[in-house]
């Protein structure tokens, strides 16, 4: 079982070589090789922000121990953990205490007399998690100081000694892998409905354009080219939408560690509206930004200072920014962008952003 781990391991180390994005809750569920597995088990971790609890069980086979049989046993545990994450990775380490199963052991004084090879207690957690938003690869070590044990007058020299040993586990988020198997059913299910939905707002958008001008003209047109390009689209899970202080803040990665951040001055928010900027003419007001580089997902409220995780950030200085509000939901369309991005320019026909609420 402990070279199958570390198999996994190898094979998915290169996956985690640059930072991604994870939730801020988690439920994970981890095949692991070691005391907070039982063994060789299974645990349920939920973990929420930074603190996670979970429970495991597991499976520990016959071992020789100086001639000594110890025979095996079905453990179960219980643990507490602490992650200590680190601005711009994919790797944390923690810290904790686990509860339940420690070892099946055996001393060579013990000889034939009766004792209980099966040694329940506390001990301490340690170790570092790689992850993305979907897998994640716990190294670990547990501390068992041999004092901390239930009924130690059945375990003789058990409590004489301490004890160290490493684990290893690969784990799977649960959150993520429903919202992955999910996404493209929910979409294609609500491609005829939304364009249907889209269709009746960007009817319900002309009766707002009452007069016949030229700019409401072209500005009537756009609200149905985005209305229509959006209901063609796929929403992705690593978006994020935060409104405070009159101003939307919208987070969409472009490509790998590329990422736009918008920031438009909206105070109707819970009014259903269409907006149309270009850049040029709403540079005070409005702010399309360029980031480059490895960063966590961050929080929703912590948008409106992503951008001073980066060392240089770029300003479009052309491009057409659309918004249609239909609360809480925004769609965006950003259109003939340009950035000079530490003197190397950047170009984008079209980003669009379907569907997030705020």
């Amino acid at each position: 079982m402990k070279t199958f781990l570390v198999k996994i391991f190898f094979f998915l180390l290169p996956t985690f070589t640059v930072a991604q994005f994870y939730y801020e809750k988690y439920l994970n569920c981890k095949l692991g090789e070691g005391i907070s597995y039982g063994g060789t088990g299974l645990a349920l971790e939920y973990r929420y922000k930074k603190i996670s609890f979970n429970g495991s069980i597991g499976f520990k086979k016959e071992q020789y121990r100086y001639d000594y049989l110890i025979p095996s046993s079905w453990n179960f545990g219980f643990d507490i953990k602490y992650y200590i994450s680190k601005k711009n990775a994919n790797w944390q380490f923690f810290s904790g205490l686990h509860t339940g199963w420690l070892s099946n052991y055996y001393h060579p004084d013990i000889g034939q007399n009766k004792y209980e090879p099966t040694v329940y207690g506390i001990c301490f957690l340690t170790g570092i998690e790689v992850r993305d938003d979907l897998l994640n690869i716990e190294l670990g070590l547990t501390i068992d100081p041999g004092k901390l044990v239930l009924k130690p007058e059945t375990h003789p020299y058990y409590t004489s000694y301490f004890y160290i040993n490493p684990s290893l586990a690969v784990g799977i988020n649960l959150y993520a892998l429903k919202t992955a198997l999910n996404i493209n059913k929910k979409n294609n299910n609500k491609k005829i409905k939304n364009k249907e939905e889209f269709e009746i707002s960007s009817d319900k958008l002309t009766s707002l354009i009452n007069e016949d001008s030229l700019h409401n003209i072209i500005v009537n047109q756009q609200a149905k080219n985005l209305l229509d390009n959006c209901s063609g689209s796929i929403k992705t899970i690593y978006e994020k939408a935060y409104y405070n202080n009159d101003t939307l803040y919208i987070f969409k990665p472009v490509s790998k560690q590329k990422f736009v951040l918008i920031k438009a001055y909206l105070p109707n928010i819970k009014n259903e509206q269409f907006l149309c900027y270009n850049i040029n003419d709403s540079v005070k007001t409005q702010s399309i930004i360029y980031l480059q580089g490895s960063i966590s997902a961050p929080l929703a409220e912590d948008l409106p200072y992503i951008h001073e995780e980066f060392e240089s950030i770029s300003y479009a200085k052309k491009g057409v920014l659309s918004i249609y509000i239909k609360p809480p939901f925004c769609y965006v369309s950003i259109e003939n962008i340009h950035f000079n991005h530490q003197g190397i320019n950047i170009f984008f026909d079209k980003i669009s952003i379907c569907e997030l609420k705020f």
